[in-house]
C-alpha cells in the first residue's frame, strides 16, 4: 500500500452512508477494484449494498462470506455490467485465491469490491483502499486512498 494517495475522508453515520456509495460511484470505472478494510461488523458489506442499490440491482445484496464471491447485474454510468462482491475472510492462504479463479474473474469488465483483501494485498496491482474504523455504533470513520 506505499504511495497511495488520499481520495476521501470523512466521518459518517449510517444514515448517511448512500452518500459515501454516491461518491464512489462517481469516482469509478470500469474494472476498478476496492479493497474494503475494517472489523466485523463495521459496514463493508452495508456499504455494497448501498452502493449496489444506487446502481439499480434487482437482487438483494448479501455477504459472500461462504459463497466468496457474488456477482450481480447492475446499471453504471448508463452501461450494464456487474458488481462483484468478494469476501475473502475464509481463506486460509493465497493459493486458494488462484484455485478459486479469483485473479481470472476480478479483472473482468465491472466493478469489484473486496472485504477482507487486505489479507491478500499482493494480489492486487492497481485499487482504491477503503479503510473503515468503528466511531461508535452508527458512526464510522472512512477513508479512501488511491
Amino acid at each position: 500500500m506505499l504511495d497511495k494517495k488520499l481520495v476521501y475522508q470523512k466521518n459518517i453515520s449510517i444514515d448517511e452512508i448512500d452518500n459515501l456509495s454516491s461518491t464512489i460511484i462517481d469516482i469509478a470505472k470500469n474494472k476498478d477494484i476496492f479493497i474494503l478494510n475494517g472489523d466485523l461488523g463495521y459496514g463493508k458489506t452495508t456499504l455494497v449494498r448501498s452502493i449496489a442499490n444506487k446502481m439499480q440491482t434487482n437482487t438483494i445484496v448479501s455477504s459472500p462470506t461462504f459463497t466468496i464471491i457474488n456477482e450481480y447485474d447492475v446499471i453504471f454510468k448508463n452501461n450494464e455490467t456487474i458488481l462483484r462482491h468478494v469476501d475473502l475472510y475464509r481463506l486460509d492462504d493465497i493459493a486458494e485465491a488462484y484455485t478459486i479463479g479469483l485473479l481470472d474473474i476480478i479483472y473482468e469488465d465491472g466493478i469489484t469490491f473486496v472485504e477482507w483483501g487486505s489479507k491478500f494485498i499482493d494480489l492486487f496491482n492497481n485499487y482504491y483502499f477503503i479503510d473503515i474504523k468503528m466511531l461508535d455504533e452508527n458512526n464510522r470513520a472512512y477513508k479512501i486512498l488511491k
